[in-house]
Order: structure tokens, then C-alpha cells, then sequence
């Protein structure tokens, strides 16, 4: 693309992540290959340095990490629903606050 002369920025992407990834494109092709990260390494998070992948060996899942969530059912009349959606962050956000506020409130119990 570089050899085209593309007037335009060009973007390079992280397999893993899908980050924009910076790439020193000064010298020759020995030079700029020089400068790339090894193989194993990976981009975490918004920074753009690279760091070790803390387990290699294990695979990074989909979606958010775990932090000891678990999933369970509420019944709740059609009116409760309603006004849990309408709170600010959504209806699981709002139930966490409720139940650490009561919580806060019935200590003494």
C-alpha cells in the first residue's frame, strides 16, 4: 500500500484485539520489520504498549470478564420492569444498588 503512494494514512489492526496498532515505517523493510513485536505478545487495552500475554496458554473468552457474576431468574410484575428500564445503567445495575443499599440499611439486624 505504501509503495502506491495511498495519500492516506494506512491503519494496521491487532489480529487479537482488533486495536489500530502503530507501526514504524521509517527505513528499510529489515529496519521496520526489526521494530515489530515478537510473536506472543499482544495489545491489552486502550494503551498502545505492548505487554506479555499474562497465560498464553489459555484463551482470552468473549464479552466481559467473569468478576464472580451469576445469572438468575427475577419475576417481576410488568410495571417493576418498567421503571427498572427506565433508571439510569439499566435494571441490573439499578437492582445491585438496591439490594447494597438495604443491605447498608439492615445492618444492624
Amino acid at each position: 500500500a505504501l509503495a502506491t503512494g495511498v495519500p492516506n494514512p494506512l491503519l494496521t489492526f491487532c489480529d487479537q484485539t482488533g486495536q489500530v496498532v502503530d507501526i514504524d515505517i521509517r527505513g528499510s523493510d529489515a529496519e521496520m520489520f526489526a521494530r515489530l513485536p515478537p510473536d506472543g505478545y499482544q495489545l491489552q487495552g486502550t494503551d498502545s504498549a505492548l505487554i506479555d500475554s499474562a497465560d498464553p496458554g489459555e484463551p482470552r473468552g468473549r464479552g466481559r470478564p467473569k468478576l464472580g457474576v451469576v445469572a438468575r431468574e427475577v419475576t417481576l410484575l410488568p410495571r417493576h420492569w418498567d421503571w427498572l428500564a427506565a433508571q439510569r445503567g439499566g435494571a441490573s445495575v439499578t437492582l445491585r444498588k438496591l439490594v447494597d443499599e438495604a443491605r447498608r440499611a439492615s445492618v444492624d439486624r
